[in-house]
């Protein structure tokens, strides 16, 4: 038995995703969870998930902290984003982060069970028309993607919405200290002496919106 956790806090599109996938995919349990947290209690009673398809736009934990939290964890589980964004430097990020793929909320019903069949089959899946936004950033933006880590990319959106060391720490659940030497960091890569240079120079390069 296949088993798939789906977090998105929109109940009608929980339900419909959670209807779709199983007429389809044969032998496959669906998860719904409307929070990080509740999926999180799933994850800790069903060690043997085979996919989680999460939303970036949480309200408890945001899509790009659990991602973060997954992927430097000792138990890493399959996790693909499910979204509405349309922000290119949020979906590179989200790839660099290490998630198995992009499935945008605006596929058909039929697109969208075959990426996540795509998934499962050990693909990495991203619809073409953004593989070639991806594949057109700048040469150097690319290399400003290479030279500040997922991590740190993960502070600077954080940054951008005006949140103190404290809130980052919480919401992507490490110290403030890691926040303060994250920060420290982008603030050398970036050649900015406070927080407000850093966030414009970050825009500057296309790393922001």
């Amino acid at each position: 038995m296949l088993k798939i956790i789906l977090i998105d806090d929109h109940q009608l599109f929980l339900y419909g995703v959670s209807q779709i996938l199983p007429l389809h995919i044969p032998n496959l349990e669906i998860f719904g969870c409307c929070s990080v947290s509740k999926a999180q209690q799933i994850i800790a009673e069903h060690g043997d998930v085979d996919l989680i398809l999460v939303d970036l736009d949480m309200p408890d934990v945001g899509g790009l902290a659990f991602l973060s939290k997954n992927f430097q964890s000792g138990d890493v589980h399959p996790v693909a984003v499910l979204s509405a964004s349309q922000d290119i430097n949020i979906i590179q990020q989200v790839l660099q982060i290490g998630s198995l793929g992009f499935i945008p909320k605006t596929l058909g019903s039929a697109d969208l069970v075959n990426a996540v069949q795509s998934i499962l089959d050990g693909h990495i899946f991203v619809p073409a028309d953004i593989k070639q936004q991806i594949d057109a950033i700048p040469e150097e933006d690319e290399q400003a993607f290479a030279d500040i880590t997922p991590r740190q990319l993960e502070v600077l959106a954080l940054l951008s919405q005006g949140l103190s060391n404290c809130k980052i720490a919480e919401s992507m659940f490490i110290s403030e200290h890691t926040v303060k030497s994250h920060v420290k960091q982008l603030f050398q890569k970036l050649e900015a002496d406070n927080r407000l240079a850093c966030v414009t120079k970050a825009k500057d390069l296309g790393l922001l919106r």
